[in-house]
């Protein structure tokens, strides 16, 4: 077995071989440039703000939750399907600052290449846990909408994990408490 195996993140390497460092370890891989690129392109554009409501341990903390939150709605996708395929990448943390910016800054508005007009950052983050979502339920059905270049099934329900356990962070331990916290309800 190579190191990767023992940092992604798998059903079995974590209910068979007790690996629970994988549950924060897979983020720190990425499946290519690209891959690595566009989660940092995320943290870049909301993590400032949200860092800045957050401070810098309370942003750290919030990240860690998220990338945790998505691993374990992963494994919980993984063992009711029965899938053992990998999972890495950072995007379930990084999709959880997306929802904490949409929280901060609901009205914010982004301009999204390619898109000629202005879109709400809670927009941007209900289209992208839409889209994940559709996805989610594309790939537990086989469709192959849901897999990448190479073929695999991308963890789809860990971006929803992370976006979901980000949310249920704010609303219940934040609860208003910093500057630019903005009610979701």
């Amino acid at each position: 077995q190579t190191p990767t195996t023992w940092l992604q993140l798998s059903r079995a390497g974590v209910t068979e071989h007790l690996a629970l460092w994988q549950l924060v370890t897979y983020a720190l891989l990425h499946g290519g440039i690209w891959h690595l690129l566009m989660n940092l392109l995320g943290l870049w554009m909301f993590g400032g703000d949200v860092e800045r409501v957050l401070g810098s341990r309370g942003f750290v903390r919030y990240l860690v939750i998220c990338i945790v939150g998505g691993g374990v709605a992963y494994l919980a996708t993984a063992m009711l399907t029965g899938s053992n395929s990998p999972v890495i990448g950072a995007s379930a943390g990084v999709l959880g600052v997306l929802v904490a910016f949409a929280v901060f800054f609901p009205e914010r508005e982004l301009f999204l290449f390619p898109l000629p007009f202005p879109i709400k950052a809670r927009t941007l983050a209900l289209i992208y846990g839409a889209i994940d979502l559709y996805n989610a339920m594309a790939s537990n059905l086989g469709h192959s909408a849901a897999t990448t270049s190479g073929g695999g099934v991308v963890a789809f329900t860990a971006h929803l994990g992370g976006m979901l356990v980000g949310f249920l962070y704010l609303v219940i331990f934040v609860r208003g408490g910093g500057i630019g916290w903005r009610n979701p309800f």
